[in-house]
């Protein structure tokens, strides 16, 4: 990873947090990528936009719709909050193409929202830094609102800061969340589209929901079409969501053979994912509808069901780790017999169930995509109606063919039949390469099976009594011959001693295994195993397999047998490295392959203690011939003069054709030859010969000679290997004869390095230098010189003129020319500068108590501008109070404006009195009965008289507010709306009981990986509730090795309780090698398993189904890969089969958990 530099603290409204915060480290800015940037970039072709360095800058940039807006500097955005105290988001323009230069970055503490389609962020850095310090809640949302996005080599991963705990947020790393919906109270479109391209290691989100529905905090749903274009490098922590889109196409790309970073993709049966050319390895894809392969790519998964499926073009789907998996909808191959198949992986001992069509042709295999593996012959493996076409749905490999097995079709299913493969005999084994000294600390054994150091391996070749050697994939899948049957490591001293009290040794294994990859066949890295020493140890290949080995003696037994050996130092941090023994290679020379006109030879030296390196023989060259030149005719065309190689017959330069001359004879070709590409060492020239009748034609002038220049032989040292004499091409640098490794001496080192240093490359102010350490030995090292400072010049300030715009003071450097401090552009002033305007001013508005007034203010030279003068205030005039009658009402006193004619005070009404006029009720007004939300209030107005009269207050409305009683595992809830001031209930739903939790696995096989099953949870009318709305999943801690883990759903929400399930991980099963017949018994031997197994059982029976007086049960230690089984019947039929066991604390007690049978071999015990 790259260096980061703090280039913002991330405040919060607390100092406290202000603090914490500070130790996030923002990333510089991503540069552009021109090398290998895929075309179709969807920003906009015009360049013109503006520049901006500031916050205010971007959002003024923003608001007035520029495009593109290039960034310069890192710029901080999202400063408001709504009422609620949620940040309020960032909203782009459509059509915006926003983009980094000179380090420019965005840093944003509030949610980003798309206002149109077309928006583009290109070559910049877009980070979030809102965290969860203090209970924050953090606002990293892009919200795509119904529109189209592109992000363009863009880097959105921050580094948090864990280390400070909750109090401190505790994230390790800050990453946008993609919603296809938008922020709360917004709208939204109808097509969302999200494209990644371009991604770089930097380019991550926690999640992208392609439909999303409301949330806890009221985001506005998007369920409508939706489209993501992603590429191979983009890292989506929580996966892909399409679980709500009502159609969503998913496409991901990358270049052949690319492994696709993204492992979850979760959809609905409107989904179509489609993959061209990448690998995705242990894809997790849930519920997607179509799932479309082509172009050569690959999807291992371990679900076990799928709904249609579409393999083209040489792509695979490999099952291998999903057991007995389920394709509920239909399968389609390859319809066209010219195009490449696609490829079918099951595991050896599952299956596939296809409900729907099988159509096309698909190639059916075990083991690995690129490696066939085993079959079980009588076992159906394809369960499915016959697509009764003119050609097979489904056929084997061709490696499996060649084994004798076929596929057929019966009533059900395609069944696998025959299969022999005949043990094979080893004529000779080769050592190509292996090391003479191993660090025990570099090779432990990882518990995901994984090579521990690629560096250190052993290259051998196997080769068979006709002198072919075996192929890596047939070693690997099918014989296993560098497996612990048929390689021993025995410490030397005992090997090359034959004294009695060596040979009842027992101490004399070393636990080391070599490992096959399947990523580099023919390598058989080093793996150290509990136990493993350090000591002097000899690695022997045996040609025959042999069973456990106690003793010396057992293992110079097998000296007949053994055909290579390889001594081994093994050391580690205690001991150090150990010295070798003295000794002075002695090399012999053998051309092991000649060279030829093109191709270089071998030459292989070999020292008799077994050390050896090779030297490339320089490649003959051709012997060139004249191919002599055929003048054309009037008729006939001519050619060229030209030559080709008498040795192999290779052209050498191309016979042109001359055009017949196509004119009477009196006119003959003078033709004048001239240069008009020169020739070279890398590339041919022209001749062109031309008449002047404007006829012409060319010849090739051969490639020039290679100019050699020798490159020195190196000596190797103690601990340096040295290389050959070689040589390359003075012009061209194309190398001429290959450096060979030599390997270290291994001698004690007589020189101590006396290094004298020397600038080799001087600093600059935009490259570090280099000081190169060398000691006359030829050892050399170097050391980084720091960049130098900017040399500043100062670019003066420009004044602006009435038309032309100026410029602030700025400064580069004067050496590299860099733009220190960008030069501001100063808006033209548009006046002579020797005016000075002189203002007066106008009422050309008179201000009323209704409407503001205007003040113009006016210069000669024509400008002018306005101010608002404030509404004058209303002049109140008084409407004086009218006493009521005995017959007529009065009125209270009141006022109203004099100017405007608003009324000011309104006059209530007075009722008459109904008295005589002599007395004049005055009233009181008292609330004599509240309102309510289903009857009325009253007011009474009563008089010092006793008169009194009432008027009604009007009923007020329902303020209901949501109650929720939550239902339980065993008893249901309810949610209700709940009047909060008359109690008044409505809409009462019932919330029915959670009943079950369904897990999508209940049995992993051991992988090295946690394994985490996906949880269905369902109430008692069966339908399914909702994770993270109505329950949370809580999986163990540390769920990868063989063992029963528990896990728990904690109910929220409107549900309430827990609901716990089991699953078990068993351990990794193994696979028989071969089965021999033996004197009322029989011989075993199997494929080790290295990882979180204990042992192995093995079973044997006269009966198939492993039932009967005849069952045979044998228990084997985990080291062992051989067994032979006795007290069995003569001349009798067995079926063996094997399984491996882990033993594992459950409940305190110890329990054996076992993994699946291998597949069934059958023999014939001996007399």
């Amino acid at each position: 990873m790259r260096m980061k530099k703090v280039i913002r603290k991330c405040c919060c409204i607390l100092t406290a947090a202000a603090v914490l915060l500070a130790a996030i480290q923002a990333p510089l800015a991503v540069q552009a990528q021109e090398s290998g940037r895929q075309t179709g970039s969807s920003a906009p072709a015009a360049e013109e936009g503006v520049v901006v360095s500031t916050r205010d800058e971007f959002m003024n940039a923003l608001k007035q719709r520029q495009s593109p807006i290039t960034v310069s500097n890192l710029i901080s955005i999202g400063e408001e909050a709504g009422a609620d105290k949620r940040m309020l988001p960032v909203v782009i323009p459509e059509n915006t193409w926003i983009r980094g230069t000179n380090g420019g970055a965005i840093s944003s503490r509030a949610p980003i929202q798309l206002e149109g389609d077309g928006v583009c962020f290109q070559d910049i850095e877009l980070i979030f830094v809102s965290g969860s310090a203090l209970g924050s809640v953090p606002h990293r949302e892009i919200f795509l609102a119904g529109h189209s996005l592109t992000l363009d080599n863009v880097n959105t991963y921050l580094e948090g800061n864990p280390n400070l705990g909750a109090f401190g947020g505790g994230e390790k790393e800050l990453l946008p969340t993609v919603y296809a919906g938008g922020f709360s109270d917004t709208a939204v479109g109808q097509n969302a589209s999200l494209t990644v391209k371009n991604s770089n290691d930097e380019t991550m989100f926690q999640a992208i929901y392609m439909g999303n529905g409301r949330g806890t905090d009221n985001k506005v749903p998007y369920y409508g079409k939706a489209v993501l274009n992603l590429d191979a490098k983009a890292i989506v922590r929580e996966g892909v969501d399409t679980v709500l889109n009502s159609e969503a196409e998913i496409n991901i790309t990358s270049a052949a053979n690319d492994f696709v970073k993204l492992e979850d993709i979760y959809g609905n049966d409107n989904t179509t994912l489609t993959l061209s050319q990448g690998i995705m390895e242990h894809a997790k894809v849930e519920d997607v509808g179509n799932i479309v392969l082509k172009d050569r790519a690959c999807i291992s998964s371990s679900t076990q069901q799928f709904k249609n499926v579409t393999l083209g073009n040489g792509a695979c789907l490999d099952l291998n780790g999903a057991g007995n998996a389920v394709l509920t909808g239909d399968f389609c191959g390859v319809e066209d017999p010219a195009a490449e198949r696609g490829i079918l992986v099951l595991d050896a001992e599952g299956s596939l169930t296809i409900a729907g069509k099988v159509t096309g042709t698909t190639q059916f295999q075990t083991g690995s995509r690129l490696f066939p593996g085993w079959l079980s012959p009588g076992k159906t493996y394809i369960y499915a109606e016959d697509g009764s076409g003119t050609v097979p749905n489904f056929i084997l490999a061709q490696k499996s063919t060649d084994n004798g097995f076929e596929l057929k079709y019966e009533t059900d299913g395609w069944k696998v039949d025959g299969g022999q493969i005949d043990c094979a005999e080893i004529g000779r084994i080769e050592i190509v390469s292996a090391p003479s000294k191993v660090d025990l600390r570099k090779i432990p054994s990882q518990e995901d099976g994984s090579v521990p150091d690629e560096n250190v391996y052993f290259e051998v070749k196997w080769y068979d009594l006709k002198g072919e050697a075996f192929s890596a994939s047939d070693v690997l899948q099918e014989y296993g011959f560098y497996e612990g049957n048929y390689v021993v490591k025995i410490r030397t001293d005992y090997w090359e001693n034959d004294a009695d009290e060596v040979l009842d040794k027992t101490d004399w294994y070393q636990s080391v295994w070599l490992l096959a990859s399947e990523d580099h066949p023919g390598r058989y890295y080093l793996e150290a195993m509990e136990g493993a020493t350090p000591g002097d140890y000899t690695f022997l290949f045996c040609a025959e397999s042999f069973e456990e080995l106690n003793t010396v003696a057992d293992v110079k037994a097998l000296k007949s047998t053994v055909m290579a050996e390889k001594r081994v130092l093994f050391y580690d941090q205690d001991q150090g490295e150990p010295e070798e023994p003295e000794h002075t290679h002695a090399y012999q020379g053998t051309v092991t392959t000649e060279p030829a006109c093109t191709e270089a030879g071998i030459k292989t030296f070999v020292c008799e203690c077994g050390e050896k390196y090779t030297e490339k023989i320089p490649a003959l060259g051709h012997t060139p011939v004249t191919d002599p030149r055929v003048e054309p005719t009037e008729t006939e065309p001519g050619k060229t003069e030209g030559s080709h190689c008498s040795v192999c017959n290779e052209i050498l330069t191309v016979q042109e054709t001359i055009p017949a001359t196509g004119k009477p004879g009196e006119h003959e070709h003078s033709y004048a030859g001239e240069v008009t590409k020169e020739a070279s060492c890398t590339e041919a020239g022209i001749r062109t010969y031309r008449c002047d009748c404007g006829e012409k034609y060319t010849e090739e002038i051969p490639m020039t000679a290679h100019q050699e220049v020798t490159d020195p032989r190196i000596e190797p040292t103690e601990t340096e290997p040295g290389k050959t004499e070689g040589s390359h091409c003075g012009v061209c640098k194309t190398v001429l004869k290959e450096q060979e490794m030599i390997p270290a001496t291994g001698k004690p080192a007589e020189h101590e390095h006396s290094y004298v240093s020397e600038v080799t490359k001087e600093a600059s102010c935009t490259e570090a230098g280099i000081r190169t350490y060398r000691c006359d030995c030829g050892e050399k090292y170097t050391e980084e010189i720091p960049m130098t400072a900017h040399q500043e010049v100062i670019d003066p300030r420009v004044e602006p003129t009435e038309t032309e715009p100026g410029k602030t003071e700025g400064s580069h450097c004067g050496v590299c020319k860099t733009v220190l401090k960008e030069q501001e552009m100063i808006p033209a002033t548009g006046k002579p500068a020797e005016h000075e305007h002189s203002y007066v001013s106008e009422v050309t508005k008179e201000a009323s108590c209704t409407e503001a007034g205007i003040r113009t203010y006016r210069c000669d030279c024509g400008e002018k501008y306005t101010e608002e003068i404030s509404m004058t205030a209303h002049q109140e005039v008084t409407d004086a109070r009218v006493e009521p009658t005995e017959t007529e009402p009065g009125k209270t006193e009141g006022s109203h404006c004099g100017v405007c004619g608003m009324i000011l005070k309104e006059q209530e009404t007075i009722p008459a009195t109904g008295k005589p006029a002599e007395h004049q009720h005055i009233y009181h007004c008292v609330v004599t009965k509240e309102p309510t939300c289903k009857e009325p209030g009253m007011k009474t107005y009563t008089c010092t008289c006793g008169e009194h009269y009432t008027e009604q207050i009007a009923v007020i409305s329902h303020q209901y507010v949501e109650d929720c009683i939550p239902a339980a595992v065993n008893s249901s809830g309810k949610v209700q709306q709940i009047c909060r001031r008359c109690s008044d209930i409505q809409n009462m739903a019932v919330i029915d009981s959670p009943q079950k939790m369904i897990l999508n696995r209940n049995e992993f096989t051991y992988d090295g990986k946690v394994k985490t099953p996906s949880v269905v949870v369902k109430d008692t009318k069966d339908k399914s509730l909702t994770a993270g709305t109505d329950y949370r999943v809580i999986y163990p801690a540390g769920s990868k090795n063989p063992g029963i883990y528990a896990v728990t759903i904690e109910f929220q929400g409107k549900y309430s309780g827990k609901l716990t399930a089991n699953y078990t991980i068993r351990p990794k099963k193994t696979s028989l090698r071969k089965v021999s017949a033996r004197s009322r018994g029989l011989q075993a031997s199997w494929k080790k398993q290295t990882s979180q197994v204990d042992g192995y059982e093995i079973q044997c029976c006269t009966s198939g189904n492993f039932k009967g007086m005849t069952l045979k049960k044998v228990t084997v230690k985990k080291s062992a890969t051989a067994k032979k089984i006795s007290g069995l019947k003569g001349k009798k039929k067995y079926y063996v089969r094997i399984r491996t066991y882990k033993i594992v604390k459950i409940n305190g007690k110890s329990k054996k958990l076992y993994s699946g049978w291998s597949g069934k071999k059958t023999v014939r015990t001996k007399k």
